[in-house]
């Protein structure tokens, strides 16, 4: 009997003790947990849409604006070549090759400072504009000289007017306007005649300083291009009033410092490095006067 109660009472305590290692899942089980998905609110990052501004556009394809032209010494092109033909209108006879060359750039400055902007060298919108709105009338850029009933002759001087006048005249010297220019190396002067092929009357004569044997004056039949108020030499002296031969080659003052003294008023030797010197009165007069076109004799 003994037996059989603790047998019992053994099988009791068996199920009493397998009862309680029973795990009942808890709702806060991670593994049963759904999964929350990617964009959920719950998610710790932030997956909101990005709002764009209704307004706001991307660059469109009307939204650039033109392209400004700004031409300068050096450059090259159809663009040159347009600017070159402006400025033929206005006279100064250039050659329409497509370089921003020295004509050029003294064409532009010119233009510029008879204008009253500044004359950078720069042909930007301001200058362009210029260009097509100003009246290219002659003489708007160059006036003509008053008709002088006695010439008006320097005093030093080298050759009378009837020589120069005979000399002149018994040569074919056509010119493009009413003036001629000619200028004798040896003797150091520049003559300024008026009148017509074979009927040149002498208007004025000055003494004029020329190049060196190693930087020589060139020699023959020129006519006169562009011009300018002013240009800075390599060693920062000031010419004034110049007035183009061809290429580089210039009429133009004797020279200045920047505070506008003078340097070196000689006239009447060979001390240029291939331009013809002259005083600032004669170098203004050309630079005033004497239109583009006219011919010069350098003999």
């Amino acid at each position: 009997m003994k037996k059989r109660i603790s047998l019992i009472t053994s099988l009791v305590l068996i199920l009493l003790i397998s009862g309680c290692s029973i795990k009942i899942p808890s709702a806060n089980d991670s593994r049963d947990k759904p999964s929350v998905s990617q964009g959920s609110e719950n998610n710790n990052k932030d997956h909101s849409p990005i709002l764009k501004d209704p307004k706001s556009k991307t660059v469109s394809e009307n939204s650039e604006s033109p392209k400004v032209v700004i031409l300068k010494l050096g450059d090259k092109g159809e663009k040159v070549k347009e600017l070159q033909r402006k400025l033929n209108k206005f006279k100064y006879n250039l050659t329409i090759d497509g370089e921003f060359g020295a004509s050029t750039d003294f064409a532009v400055r010119n233009f510029q400072s008879k204008v009253k902007v500044t004359p950078d060298g720069i042909a930007g919108p301001e200058t362009f504009r210029l260009l097509d709105s100003t009246p290219a009338k002659d003489p708007y850029i160059y006036k003509k000289p008053p008709k002088a009933s006695t010439p008006a002759r320097d005093s030093d001087t080298s050759s009378s007017s009837n020589s120069i006048e005979t000399f002149i005249n018994s040569k074919n010297c056509p010119s493009n306007t009413e003036y001629y220019i000619y200028t004798s190396l040896s003797n150091h002067t520049v003559s300024i005649l008026t009148g017509s092929n074979h009927n040149w009357k002498l208007l004025k004569s000055f003494t004029c300083s020329v190049g060196t044997a190693s930087t020589p004056t060139i020699r023959g039949y020129f006519t006169v291009g562009t011009r300018g108020n002013s240009f800075v030499t390599d060693n920062g002296l000031i010419c004034k009033y110049y007035t183009q031969i061809s290429g580089n080659y210039l009429f133009h003052s004797v020279l200045y410092n920047k505070s506008d003294k003078l340097v070196d008023g000689r006239l009447g030797y060979n001390i240029s490095h291939g331009c013809i010197r002259l005083s600032l009165e004669n170098a203004k007069y050309i630079y005033d006067n004497i239109p583009s076109g006219t011919a010069i004799w350098i003999q």
